[in-house]
């Protein structure tokens, strides 16, 4: 799971570009910004200029550090998440993407350009999900990524089937956020969806497990 010079080049530079944007954008920005929406999409918390700019280049750096470094480097089943790899590399930048993405809007709300944050939420989450949904098509057992249950680690089996459900589950509720951009209204709807999402797959894998116990 060695990350290529390549890789880490083009995640140096991103992180470079979000650092030089944050300093560039500083001086033009008012002295307490906006940094929270309530569900109407009205601003309802601030933060001093300093703090309101430096979140963001923070964060996606500690998850950039986090995701593609330390995780890795202390899985205890590397062999299993080397398997896939290539989907973990992409959910991780989708991650990034979606962190800069709602950056991105504060400071171009706090420049003067207003839009309505609850669509940009909606198209964020939407795109997460969908890349996370096919994540879950190919993930294997490991302590990190997934849907990690007592029954779903206890059984290949269970993580097998509860991932399959979960992936083709998790799209419909990327497409309830995709709508919900479009129509913010339905935006209450998908997170409702994602909480009984999270929560049926937790009792299906455990119905799962107990179901193959009782097969013998």
């Amino acid at each position: 799971m060695r990350l290529s010079r390549r890789f880490q080049a083009s995640l140096f530079l991103f992180l470079v570009l979000v650092w030089s944007g944050a300093a560039l954008v500083y001086p033009q920005l008012p002295e307490d910004m906006v940094t929270h929406w309530g569900l109407s999409g009205k601003p309802d918390d601030w933060m001093p200029r300093l703090w309101g700019v430096l979140w963001g280049p923070a964060l996606l750096t500690f998850m950039a550090l986090l995701y593609f470094y330390l995780i890795p480097a202390i899985e205890p089943w590397r062999k299993n998440l080397q398997a896939f790899w290539r989907e973990y590399v992409q959910v991780g930048w989708g991650l990034l993407a979606f962190l800069s993405l709602m950056y991105a809007h504060t400071l171009a709300w706090n420049l003067g350009y207003t839009w309505d944050v609850r669509r940009v939420v909606g198209v964020g989450m939407a795109l997460l999900f969908a890349i996370l949904a096919r994540l879950l098509m190919h993930v294997r057992p490991n302590w990190f990524i997934g849907i990690r249950t007592p029954w779903t680690l206890s059984s290949p089996w269970v993580w097998r089937e509860v991932h399959r459900r979960g992936a083709h589950t998790l799209a419909l509720v990327a497409l309830l956020w995709l709508l919900g951009a479009v129509w913010p209204a339905l935006l209450l709807v998908a997170f409702a969806a994602t909480m009984v999402w999270a929560i049926y797959l937790i009792a299906y894998s455990y119905w799962l497990y107990r179901r193959r116990m009782q097969e013998g």
